[in-house]
């Protein structure tokens, strides 16, 4: 795309002037596509989201295909298809742009998988803790709202993990693990770190405050930790591979094991397992952060050497 003068291509404005575009471009295209997609929704399925009551701990197949329908476009809608907009206006090259246009080298994919797998059971742990936190009386309001958010995640996500087939649990590794896995690294990691970087002069300040927005943007109090932690170790795996495809596979990873552990074991069988785990295992947490600390280094070496572009 050419430079015409005007605002495009947006990556060469000032930082603040692509957040602030950005953030418009944003708002407006998903406002329209959430819209579109609850009208869908109300025309494919008979009913709108403020119908369904989370009191309730199982819904009807009806309601669960509904909500399945609802998560699936909203990922698309709230994070993939505005991160390609804004990536075209800031170059008119998303590919490139989002540096989703070349893949790593298999060494680094494969550290990957084993990064990700280590990090569950630390991240498990981290969650338990984070858990435990509590808030002076004066916020107790705020604390309340906050363990309500948390109490309705959780129910969502037992609506929407819950599969008996085949055909359920490949249903539900794409909505669940897969779509999010794109469009938010795609935001995240692609967009925003890139802005932020610009903005902040500093890449490890881009990294940590993109985390905590990724971390708070899933308005889950008791979880801000370990996303928080997450969100770190894919912006630097961004930042070392220059590659959006080893955060978009460590993000699937860590969402594809409890779809199929709970395609396995059953969502509440599952969750009191790792609970189980943790907290009986004093050093659960120590061992998988010195190994996941390891793996880090190999991957930024890897990203290093030249053989591995």
């Amino acid at each position: 795309m050419k430079d015409t003068g005007g605002i495009l291509p947006l990556n060469s404005q000032k930082p603040f002037v692509r957040l602030l575009v950005s953030l418009m471009v944003f708002l407006l295209v998903s406002l329209i596509l959430v819209s579109l997609t609850m009208l869908m929704g109300k025309l494919i399925f008979g009913t709108v989201i403020g119908d369904l009551n989370t009191g309730q701990i199982t819904i009807d197949e009806k309601q669960r295909a509904y909500v399945k329908f609802i998560q699936a476009f909203q990922h698309i809608s709230l994070f993939l298809a505005p991160s390609l907009i804004v990536a075209y206006i800031m170059t008119g090259n998303i590919a490139a742009y989002l540096k989703a246009d070349h893949l790593p080298a298999w060494t680094q994919i494969l550290f990957v998988f084993i990064l990700a797998l280590l990090l569950i059971p630390l991240i498990s742990d981290l969650g338990i803790w984070n858990s435990k936190l509590s808030f002076p009386p004066w916020l107790s309001g705020l604390e309340n709202w906050m363990m309500w958010k948390e109490e309705d995640a959780k129910i969502l996500t037992g609506w929407l993990i819950y599969s008996e087939s085949s055909g359920g649990l490949i249903v539900n590794i794409i909505i669940i693990a897969l779509l999010p896995a794109l469009g938010e690294e795609f935001l995240f990691r692609g967009v925003l770190q890139d802005i932020f970087s610009g903005l902040f002069r500093s890449e490890h300040g881009a990294i940590l405050f993109t985390a905590l927005l990724f971390s708070i943007f899933h308005l889950q109090f008791y979880g801000l930790v370990p996303r928080m932690v997450l969100g770190i170790v894919y912006g630097y795996l961004f930042l070392w591979s220059r590659s959006i495809w080893l955060p978009v596979l460590a993000h699937f990873i860590n969402n594809l094991v409890p779809v199929i552990l709970a395609h396995r074991l059953g969502w509440e069988a599952m969750n009191t397992d790792i609970r189980d785990y943790v907290q009986g295992e004093g050093y659960s947490f120590f061992i998988p952060l010195a190994l996941c600390c390891l793996v880090m280094f190999v991957i930024r070496d890897l990203a290093k050497s030249p053989s591995s572009g």
